[in-house]
């Protein structure tokens, strides 16, 4: 039995980082209403606030949120707001 508190859709969305110099860091490995998984290029820092860009279709989307949980190069994102 699952026990999250939100569903989790399997979605693959470019992620980028730095807004002056936009550079790929990873793509999501799927996204829920609290926060989304990345396979990361990059180490994060545990419980540190990041800004992220997000490419969905032709929209672009700058989101922050905490790093809550990675291992290898998984990451967890959660508490995302639009930035």
């Amino acid at each position: 039995m699952d026990r999250r508190a939100n569903r989790r859709i399997k979605k693959n969305l470019l992620v980028f980082l730095d807004m002056e110099n936009p550079r790929f860091i990873g793509i999501t490995a799927n996204v829920a209403k609290n926060g989304f998984f990345i396979e990361a290029k990059e180490e994060f820092e545990l419980n540190s606030e990041t800004a992220f860009i997000i490419a969905i279709k032709d929209e672009v989307y700058v989101v922050k949120g905490e790093v809550k949980w990675k291992k290898n190069s998984r990451v967890l994102l959660t508490e995302y707001i639009p930035y």
